[in-house]
């Protein structure tokens, strides 16, 4: 039994089923991607406001002396990782002249 042929300009009839499994293939596609591309817009705006603060931060940020109220605990090996930190009372006046006192991180 010979095929018809189907004019080059033409395309074959769809099927029902066959736009249902296009549509079920393309819209989450289509809708994730779009979702992708407004996440990273979002993302990058996020980064751009906290490196902002940031800045806003750090320039008015202010040091300040601080005075252990007793001397801190040595740490041997001299391995700085985090479960060798060493937090200790001290006192300290603040840039307006309060006196504060509070928990620090000795170095």
């Amino acid at each position: 039994m010979a095929q018809r042929q189907q004019p080059a300009d033409r395309r074959p009839a769809r099927r029902p089923t066959d736009v249902a499994e296009d549509v079920v293939v393309w819209v989450p596609t289509s809708v994730g991607s779009f979702m992708l591309v407004v996440a990273v817009v979002v993302g990058f705006a996020a980064h751009g406001d906290a490196v902002e603060r940031g800045r806003g931060e750090r320039a008015t940020r202010t040091s300040a002396e601080a005075v252990l109220v007793m001397d801190a605990p040595t740490i041997s090996g001299g391995n700085r990782s985090a479960l060798g930190v060493v937090r200790d009372d001290a006192r300290w006046v603040a840039p307006d002249g309060t006196p504060r006192s509070g928990r620090v991180q000795v170095c």
